[in-house]
Formats: C-alpha cells, sequence, structure tokens
C-alpha cells in the first residue's frame, strides 16, 4: 500500500458514475475471468474479472486492497498490465490501467484455440437421442 492512501480525502468509495458525482465511465465488457494481481508490496494474489474495458477494469479478490495501490495484473491473452486501483467496496475493487487495452484480447484460455487435440468420435456428444432399436409405431 502506498503511505497516506487510506488518508486521501479524494479516495472514492464507489465506482464512478454510481452517485459520486463523476461522470459515468466507458462501456464495460462482462467477463468471468481468474487472473493473478501483484500489489506494490509484491504479494501475487487471485483475483476474479467480473468487468473489463479499455481503461480498466473491475474484479473482486479476497486480498485486503486499498484506493491508489500501484498494482499489476497478469491479464489472460494479453500478459502484464499496470494500473492503480480507484475504488474498493466490499471485496469488489475498480482497477484504473496506466495504458489502454484492447479488451477483445483478454481470453479465457489464450491456448484452447490454437489446440492440435482432436476429440475421439466416440468421446463425442450424441446427435441422436433415440434409444436403438427401438420404432417409432405412428
Amino acid at each position: 500500500m502506498e503511505k497516506g492512501a487510506e488518508n486521501r480525502p479524494d479516495a472514492p468509495a464507489a465506482p464512478p458514475g454510481e452517485g459520486s458525482g463523476e461522470p459515468p465511465r466507458e462501456a464495460r465488457r462482462s467477463r468471468l475471468l481468474a487472473c493473478d494481481m501483484r500489489l506494490a508490496d509484491g504479494r501475487v494474489v487471485k483475483t476474479r474479472i467480473r468487468n473489463i474495458s479499455s481503461g480498466g477494469m473491475g474484479g473482486r479478490t479476497d486480498a485486503a486492497v486499498e484506493p491508489w495501490q500501484r498494482v499489476e495484473m497478469n491479464l489472460p491473452g494479453i500478459g502484464t498490465v499496470a494500473g492503480r486501483i480507484a475504488w474498493v467496496r466490499q471485496g469488489q475493487f475498480g482497477v484504473e490501467f496506466t495504458d489502454p487495452i484492447d479488451p477483445a484480447d483478454v481470453t479465457a484460455s489464450p491456448g484452447a484455440a490454437r489446440s492440435g487435440h482432436v476429440v475421439p468420435h466416440r468421446f463425442q456428444p450424441a446427435t441422436d437421442f433415440r434409444r436403438p432399436g427401438l420404432r417409432s409405431r405412428i
């Protein structure tokens, strides 16, 4: 945690645009992904991404985070992105990225689309759900 972060009078207690008197934020894409977040003290904590935009993201974590704290997010499909905690509320938080990103590049599993794995035919889902040998008497 940065020194004096808890004493800043301008530290928001709620997300921008939610009764805080600030202009509405840009549209965010809903996502439900897991990633790692490196805190200013060097700890790496597990984080769940709830939504993301080019300028920031919202998420949840069990670790204690403070507004204005510098963080680095390891986003799947993009890599390490620097930013700062913009707001915190009951385990939820928002991060403002230092540099904009393309939210379309954030993927659940970047290697899955490039996998050469082929599922054998006998393990693929059935397309016909009728019992074999059963004939309809219509």
